[in-house]
């Protein structure tokens, strides 16, 4: 299926059919502003019309890890990956999962995943580089950390987490 499938509108206020990118923008937009009951109804529609459709998919297991089932979301984010192995941040968010269920490892081979994979994604990078940071390797962390702040020396989390990094390697005056 494509982005220009349909989805039969449920709604009083859009009757008839919307495309399955309205329908995913719109389910993003509801996530992001906190209105998680219909978000995850729209990710849900539109994998009845599309069941490998990998960012609804993706957005879908983000939103089960913010209800608190790590277990699920993984499930949802192992599938994306399975059918778009080059999804660089499905990888990315599979690695903050694993992360947070305290699989180190895993977590970081998925960070490593998504940075392969795009080798611009910044976030990427700032995971790869926490997670060695609190493993000790400084200096690993430290080089990624810099190449996160060369893409985008805008970036906040970024210069944050390499400043951090420098002071504690005492780079830095307290």
């Amino acid at each position: 299926m494509t982005d220009q499938t349909t989805l039969e509108s449920s709604t009083e206020h859009a009757p008839g059919e919307v495309s399955i990118a309205e329908a995913l923008d719109t389910a993003i937009r509801a996530h992001q502003a906190g209105v998680l009951e219909m978000a995850e109804t729209i990710y849900q529609r539109i994998l009845q019309v599309d069941p490998a459709h990998s960012d609804a998919m993706q957005f879908l297991g983000m939103l089960r890890y913010q209800r608190g089932d790590a277990d699920e979301a993984l499930r949802l984010l192992d599938r994306v990956v399975e059918l778009c192995p080059d999804h660089a941040g499905a990888h990315n968010n599979r690695g903050n999962i694993l992360k947070a269920l305290g699989r180190r490892a895993d977590a970081l081979a998925a960070y490593q995943n998504a940075v392969r994979l795009d080798a611009n994604n910044v976030e990427a990078y700032c995971n790869v580089g926490a997670l060695l940071a609190t493993e000790g390797r400084l200096q690993e962390a430290r080089q990624i950390l810099e190449r996160a702040v060369a893409l985008d020396p805008q970036d906040g989390a970024a210069r944050q987490n390499l400043g951090l990094l420098r002071y504690r390697a005492g780079d830095l005056p307290a």
